[in-house]
């Protein structure tokens, strides 16, 4: 998009005269990690491989490192590298979008298979915590199965539990698109786009009942809202989908306005509470004070969404935990007090 064509979608050859040096004989191609949105990559005309699959209906997926073993006469010779790249439409709206934005590299055995082992080692590192954390909270979603028969917040505990397998599904599909062909792009973003709908609506649901009764207007409200998200999704309406997360947003208020003036355990509810917020909507909410979208922890990409979530598991172990009642309080609840009525005590003669 930078370079001369704006708005352009669809297929674009890139090639490049390269000579290999005559020594070592072995050479590899380590084919580009950062590519809008898929390519193939061609050695003078001969296909050696790429990512996805290109042709009349491209699959297109994550873009992983690739290596290429060379012809074992490159050596020495003068060749012609060529990729060709597809970028699908709707993808790719920023001013510097579509092509590669990072170069493939010509190494020679077994430097070749170092870099490429450092390529994915970076790559794990970039996208572990979305196999961590999807972990820890299937996990919550065990300590809340555990602890519902004992707790004062049975309806939250399940409400939130579901909430919390829809959100480990959808951190689990960045790792899955990153490190396999299981995904194609096209699966992920529409799953990107519709799956928080009903996660945000759980949350709702399952907040609206840590104050009970819970309200019905609350639970009708996430309902129509939840709808009209989907709407926007299916009708790709910027416009709708916006209004409906800002409905959301109100809404949480609301039940913050309930929990502050009449929940249990306040001050943690408020808390974790408002991280689910900051994951659930950190564009409206940390974009506005200046919170970057990533960060670069020893040179590693991590979503600040990472960051949330890392606040937001423990803080959610404690309150789940907290959700029962106290030892102390379920003993006492066992002994009558001494105005119970009905009982008289006399130690006179």
């Amino acid at each position: 998009m930078a370079h001369g064509h704006p708005g352009y979608h669809g297929y674009a050859w890139y090639r490049r005269v390269v000579t290999v040096p005559s020594k070592p004989t072995s050479w590899d191609i380590l084919g580009p990690t950062l590519v809008e949105d898929g390519y193939e990559l061609y050695w003078n005309g001969q296909l050696l491989g790429g990512s996805g699959r290109l042709g009349a209906a491209p699959r297109l997926v994550g873009t992983r490192p690739l290596q290429f073993t060379l012809p074992s006469d490159a050596a020495g010779t003068r060749n012609v590298l060529a990729l060709r790249v597809y970028m699908a439409p709707g993808s790719g709206v920023s001013a510097d979008g579509g092509g590669m934005h990072s170069a493939p590299i010509l190494a020679p055995r077994p430097m070749s298979e170092a870099l490429h082992r450092v390529q994915w080692q970076r790559t794990i590192a970039g996208y572990i915590v979305d196999l961590i954390e999807p972990l820890m909270m299937f996990a919550l979603i065990g300590l809340a199965f555990w602890c519902r028969p004992r707790s004062n917040h049975g309806a939250f505990l399940l409400h939130a539990s579901i909430a919390l397998a829809l959100m480990a599904a959808r951190r689990l599909n960045n790792a899955i698109l990153a490190w396999t062909d299981l995904m194609d792009l096209a699966t992920y973003a529409w799953l990107a786009s519709v799956m928080w709908v009903p996660t945000v609506a759980l949350w709702a649901s399952a907040w609206n009942r840590w104050c009970l009764p819970p309200w019905r207007s609350i639970d009708v409200s996430a309902a129509l809202l939840a709808v009209s998200a989907v709407v926007g999704a299916v009708i790709h309406s910027t416009s709708v989908t916006r209004a409906s997360r800002l409905g959301f947003i109100a809404l949480f208020v609301v039940i913050s306005a309930r929990i502050a003036r009449r929940g249990s355990v306040r001050p943690l509810a408020l808390v974790t509470l408002a991280s689910i917020m900051a994951a659930l909507f950190g564009g409206e909410l940390l974009d506005t004070i200046g919170v970057l979208g990533i960060w670069f922890p020893f040179g590693i990409g991590v979503s600040r969404t990472q960051y949330v979530y890392a606040l937001a598991i423990p803080l959610l172990a404690f309150l789940i935990v907290r959700s029962m009642p106290s030892i102390r309080s379920d003993q006492s609840a066992d002994v009558p007090p001494d105005n119970w009525p009905g009982l008289s005590v006399d130690f006179g003669p």
